[in-house]
This record gives structure tokens, C-alpha cells and sequence, in this order.
């Protein structure tokens, strides 16, 4: 049975925002910018990744990004300092741990090369110190839906030799269960037989066509799932006093409290970080043509300014950003516990019973992993 539309209404709007490391360009259709190229170099330690992915069409029923292999991806700086990255997953591709790393002062870009032969360059981009993220807080409420969750906020200081342009950014980060053995509507063709639970539940088929007899050999590879929730758009400083030395109380994003979010607990990580002037501009667009249309879902009006300049090969512009930063961030875990009305948040077993999440946790909802996070701690 799928997933009620009440608790996917509640997630997918976050899920499909914009956040500090992945970008939603959801004017861009295909025929104009078939490639959309998302990763940043930062003054932390490394590996630095970035992803390149064939933009879609926001009219068709797919949402998801379809990710594109390049022959090879280059991070270098202004004194000749070089690193190729590899492609740990079609089209994710990382720096080593021990490679390049940034630094405040240097000039960063990005080559892309294609197997076609197109190669784009980003704009050089400048890596500024950032400014102090003293702390940040949680309340608990219920919004104008009538849907309860966690208002997340932020207070951050500015230091003498920091960057004037600031943003912010949240990533909540939740682990859930799925049942998908229990859907066995579909046929899942496996081996020349129809093994009806998804293969990927560890079950098989050791009967027939006609008569089914579900076994589990192997364990399971797609009941856990980690998932991400980001801010809706960049938070910019250019919505507080520009010359302030602190920035009290930033709204940086919501945790809807449902029985996905809150299946365990929930740990929220706030970024605050350096933007040279151009980045600045770009992730300035890209907030107030979302702001403009009230709208994740459509089509924004005017351009967002090119991050990319095409070197070789048939003309064909790339739309996305490559961009240094400085970095100060603060984390924490919303547990279960600390929610008010907990009782009201159904569990896995109550979930399950109703049909819900008798899929692989995979197809769930957007940005999942299987892989547990570095920072997650059970």
C-alpha cells in the first residue's frame, strides 16, 4: 500500500528545497541546460564532493535527477594546486581525504571535462573566512496547517576579519525502517521467476509463479534509510542588518514531527558560511525568484546568473554552481523523548500495519542512503 499523501505532504515541500549543498534550479528544463553541476570546496577537512545530474522536466511526474558521468572533474587553486576527483557513485564524485583542501585567501575552480568533449570551467571563486556559530535552538509549535514540528534557529557573530556575506543553512538528518517484503503485488521478475518481494528485501521466491514460497536468505538491503531535510532556500544576511556584529535568532528551517521524522530521533546541523560577492549574487537569485513565485513546484521567471564558462566543444551551456566557503556550523539530535505529543506519532509497527512503508527505504523519499552517516550515533 503506498504512503499516505498526508505524511508525504508533510516531508517531500523540505525534501525537494534548496539547501547549502545541492541547489534545485527547478526552472531549468532539459532542452535548455541538460546538466546540472552542484559542489563546493571548503575550509574544512575533506573529501569535497560534487555531483553532476541531467536537470528535469518540473511538468513531467519525475522528480528525481538523473546522474551523468563525466570523463573527468578537476578542483585546483590559484597556485597550481590540483586534485582529480573519482567517482565514487554515477555521477557523485569526491576528493580524496588527504588531497586538496581549503584555504582562506586561495582562489578555487572547477573543470569539467565531458566524454563528448565539451569543457566547462566554474568562475574563480575566492574562499573567505566566516564569521562564529555560537549556538542554536528549537521550537516546538504547531504552523497555520494545523502540523506540528520543531521552528529551527540560529544566533551566529560576525568577527574583524570575517566576510560581509553570510548564509545560512540546516540539514536534518533522520533514520527510518520500511517493510518492502511485505508488498508482494508486483511480479519482480529475479532470475528468470517472479520473486514478489522486492529482491532487495532479502526474500526469494522458492516456489513457482503460481504458488510463491517466500523465503528470507539474505538480509535485508533496503529496510534502513537515512534521509536529508533542508531550509527551503537560502538564508541570506542580507535580511538582517548587513553590518551587525551578531545575528540573533535566524529562522533557518523546520522539522516536521511525523512518524518518519521522529521514527528514532532526528540530528540538525546549522552551517553558517562565507560567500564571496559573486556567490553571493547567484545564491540571491536563486531566494528571490523562489520568493517571487511562492512556489518549490514551478517555473521561475528571469535567470539565474551562469557560474560556468564552456571551453570546448559544441556550444552548450551548464547551469549549477561550484563556490568556496568558510564554514562554522553547530549540531544537535531531536530525540523522540523530546517531543510533546510523542504519543501521537505512530510507530514502525502501527505503520506497518496500516500499509505504510511497504516499500524498499530507498524509494521513500528523496536524498536517501543506506550508507549510516559519519556523525550519526544510535
Amino acid at each position: 500500500m503506498p504512503v499516505s499523501r498526508n505524511i508525504l505532504s508533510i516531508i517531500c515541500i523540505l525534501l525537494l528545497a534548496a539547501c547549502v549543498d545541492r541547489i534545485e534550479f527547478d526552472d531549468i528544463k532539459p532542452a535548455n541546460f541538460p546538466l546540472v553541476v552542484d559542489g563546493f570546496i571548503s575550509d574544512k577537512p575533506g573529501p569535497y564532493t560534487v555531483k553532476l545530474s541531467q536537470s528535469f522536466d518540473i511538468d513531467s511526474k519525475a522528480t528525481i535527477r538523473i546522474p551523468v558521468s563525466a570523463r573527468r572533474l578537476v578542483i585546483s587553486d590559484n597556485d597550481g594546486v590540483l586534485e582529480e576527483l573519482t567517482e565514487i557513485s554515477k555521477g557523485t564524485y569526491q576528493t580524496s581525504t588527504h588531497g586538496i583542501k581549503g584555504q582562506a585567501g586561495k582562489v578555487y575552480k572547477l573543470r569539467v571535462e565531458l566524454s563528448d568533449g565539451k569543457i566547462y570551467e566554474s568562475v574563480p571563486d575566492t574562499l573567505l573566512p566566516t564569521g562564529k556559530m555560537d549556538s542554536i535552538y528549537f521550537s516546538y509549535n504547531q504552523n497555520k496547517n494545523s502540523e506540528y514540528g520543531f521552528d529551527v534557529f540560529a544566533n551566529s557573530s560576525r568577527e574583524s576579519s570575517t566576510s560581509d556575506r553570510f548564509m545560512w543553512s540546516m540539514t536534518g538528518t533522520f533514520k527510518s525502517e520500511t517493510h518492502p517484503e511485505f508488498n508482494m503485488k508486483a511480479c519482480n521478475y529475479f532470475q528468470g521467476k517472479c520473486n514478489f518481494a522486492p529482491v532487495c528485501s532479502g526474500y526469494r521466491n522458492i516456489g513457482t509463479n503460481l504458488e510463491k514460497i517466500m523465503v528470507k536468505l539474505y538480509p535485508c538491503e533496503c529496510c534502513t534509510c537515512w534521509y536529508a531535510i533542508f531550509n527551503e532556500s537560502p538564508i541570506l544576511n542580507d535580511d538582517y542588518y548587513s553590518t551587525a556584529d551578531h545575528f540573533k535568532g535566524v529562522y533557518v528551517g523546520r522539522i516536521p514531527v511525523n512518524g518518519w521524522t521522529f521514527m528514532y530521533k532526528i540530528h540538525v546541523e546549522v552551517r553558517l558560511l562565507s560567500l564571496s560577492r559573486q556567490s553571493f549574487l547567484l545564491f540571491k537569485a536563486i531566494r528571490d525568484q523562489k520568493r517571487a513565485i511562492n512556489s518549490l513546484f514551478q517555473p521561475v521567471s528571469g535567470k539565474i546568473p551562469l557560474n560556468f564558462i564552456q571551453l570546448a566543444g559544441a556550444n552548450e551551456p551548464i547551469q549549477g554552481l561550484f563556490y568556496a566557503t568558510g564554514i562554522s556550523s553547530k549540531s544537535k539530535y531531536i530525540l523522540r523523548k523530546e517531543v510533546p505529543n510523542r504519543e501521537e506519532i505512530p510507530t514502525l509497527e502501527r505503520m506497518a500495519q496500516s500499509g505504510v512503508g511497504w516499500v524498499s527505504c530507498l524509494d521513500l523519499f528523496p536524498n536517501a542512503t543506506t550508507v549510516m552517516p559519519a556523525f550519526w550515533r544510535d
